[in-house]
C-alpha cells in the first residue's frame, strides 16, 4: 500500500468516525427529547399534592406564607452542589441530621435512609426547597438526580397516604 492510498484510507476513516460521532450525538439528543416529552406528558396527567413551583429568588418565608404552612421544618437544598446522586442523598441526610452518615456510604443505603426519614417527616409538616435548578441544557445531564429525589418523595408520600393518617394536610 502506497503512502497516498494510506492517507486516503485514513481520511475516509476519519470522515466515517466524524459521521458516526454526529449520528451518536443526534441519537442521544433524540432520546433525551423523547424522554423529556414522555415526562412532560406524564406530568400533565399527574397532579402531585407535594410538588410546587415558585419563582427562583422567592425567600423561604414567602414560600411558607404562600403555602399557608407553619414553617417549623424547612429544608433548603442547593442543586448546584450535587455532582451526582450520592451528593444529593448525603446533603439531604445531613440536613435531616441523620447520624453516622458518610460520603462513602452505598447509594442505595443513603436513598433508603432518606425515604425512611421522608415517611417520618411527612407525618408532620415538612417543606423541602430545592434551589438553583439548572437550565434545560444542564438539567439534561443531571436529570436522573432530580428524578431520583422525586421518585423517593413520591414513594414515601404514597406509603403515608395509604396509612390513612388523619394528620395529613
Amino acid at each position: 500500500m502506497c503512502i497516498r492510498d494510506r492517507c486516503e484510507l485514513e481520511d475516509k476513516v476519519e470522515d466515517l468516525t466524524d459521521k458516526l460521532t454526529k449520528l451518536q450525538t443526534n441519537a442521544e439528543e433524540a432520546i433525551l427529547e423523547e424522554e423529556k416529552a414522555r415526562i412532560q406528558a406524564a406530568s400533565k396527567d399527574v397532579e402531585e399534592t407535594w410538588l410546587f413551583y415558585c419563582p427562583k429568588k422567592m425567600p423561604k418565608e414567602g414560600i411558607v406564607d404562600v403555602l399557608k404552612m407553619k414553617g417549623e421544618r424547612v429544608v433548603e437544598l442547593d442543586f448546584s452542589e450535587w455532582k451526582d446522586e450520592s451528593d444529593l442523598w448525603y446533603s439531604l441526610l445531613s440536613k435531616f441530621q441523620v447520624e453516622n452518615i458518610s460520603r462513602t456510604m452505598n447509594l442505595q443505603t443513603m436513598r433508603m435512609l432518606a425515604e425512611t426519614n421522608f415517611t417520618t417527616l411527612f407525618q408532620s409538616e415538612l417543606l423541602l426547597i430545592v434551589r438553583n435548578l439548572p437550565d434545560q441544557g444542564e438539567l439534561k445531564k443531571k436529570l436522573s438526580i432530580i428524578c431520583g429525589l422525586c421518585e423517593s418523595i413520591t414513594k414515601a408520600w404514597t406509603e403515608l397516604e395509604e396509612t390513612n393518617n388523619p394528620n395529613l394536610l
